[in-house]
């Protein structure tokens, strides 16, 4: 069906909690028969995630074995390789996800990419690969592969987790400065520089490129809070510069869909201790 020299890996991804922390996916490696080597079974739970997030992690945990293996594929004369899965919204995201790259990693009409972050690290590791490589639909359950991926997926979803989601990763949060229940936004980045009082931060993706999220609440000029917010960051900034509870001068990239903090100055000394005063004279009059 595929061709003699193609390899075939099925995967499938599980959320018996969804979205929980009872979520897994699998894979499994069906060579060529002239390889004469058996199936590989692999499984990865997660500490949280979604049904989506899992069967996209599946698919990326495909990638990266092939990446490792590469040397050793060629060596067995493998010239194709087909991934299988039941998940149609990931097999259309793999043609859509070149298009979202062009398009600074938004959809053609604007709108936000679900498991955006999931999708860069696809989109890293299918770069890596030197073979002839496709992403196609199979329906689920459909002959003893698919059924036995399915039951790898389901019990690595009932294990301990042995792996971080980075993309659902909670952050540590501190209190927020006024205690008002402002409903938390995306902020509106149009390369503004304003003044910010961080109250969380974190990595929401381990990688090279690591990013971080930053919740803040935004300082007018006239020293009212309105409103609490979140963007995102680079590992350098976050890691050198940003703290819970700290002041800054934060200025953004031109970006309403993916704010990015591309700079931070702490407030300190004088001007500091104004913002300070004048916010809690603010807030106690309110």
């Amino acid at each position: 069906m595929y061709g003699c020299n193609t390899l075939i890996i099925y995967i499938d991804g599980s959320a018996i909690t969804n979205p929980g922390s009872k979520v897994g996916c699998a894979g499994i490696i069906e060579y060529p028969d002239y390889c004469h080597k058996n199936n590989e079974k692999l499984s990865w739970s997660y500490n949280i995630g979604t049904s989506n997030s899992m069967e996209l992690a599946a698919l990326i945990n495909a990638l990266k074995w092939i990446n490792k293996k590469q040397t050793h594929l060629r060596e067995d004369d493998i010239t194709r390789i087909v991934i299988l899965s039941d998940c149609q919204n990931i097999v259309d995201g793999c043609c859509w996800v070149y298009g979202w790259q062009k398009n600074k990693w938004k959809k053609a009409n604007g709108g936000t990419i679900k498991n955006l972050f999931l999708w860069k690290e696809y989109f890293r590791e299918r770069q890596k690969i030197r073979f002839s490589t496709e992403v196609k639909w199979i329906k689920g359950k459909s002959n003893e592969q698919t059924k036995e991926v399915d039951k790898l997926a389901k019990n690595a979803a009932k294990s301990n987790a042995q792996k971080t989601n980075f993309s659902h990763t909670k952050i540590k949060i501190g209190r927020s400065l006024s205690g008002r229940k402002f409903a938390l936004e995306i902020f509106k980045a149009i390369g503004q520089t304003i003044i910010i009082r961080v109250y969380a931060h974190g990595v929401v993706n381990q990688s090279k490129d690591s990013e971080y999220e930053v919740r803040f609440e935004e300082i007018d000029n006239k020293y009212h809070i309105i409103g609490r917010f979140k963007a995102y960051t680079s590992k350098e900034i976050d890691n050198k510069f940003i703290d819970r509870g700290h002041f800054y001068y934060a200025t953004f990239n031109k970006n309403l869909e993916y704010p990015w903090i591309k700079n931070v100055k702490e407030i300190k000394g004088k001007k500091l201790e104004k913002i300070k005063k004048e916010t809690k004279r603010i807030l106690e009059n309110e």
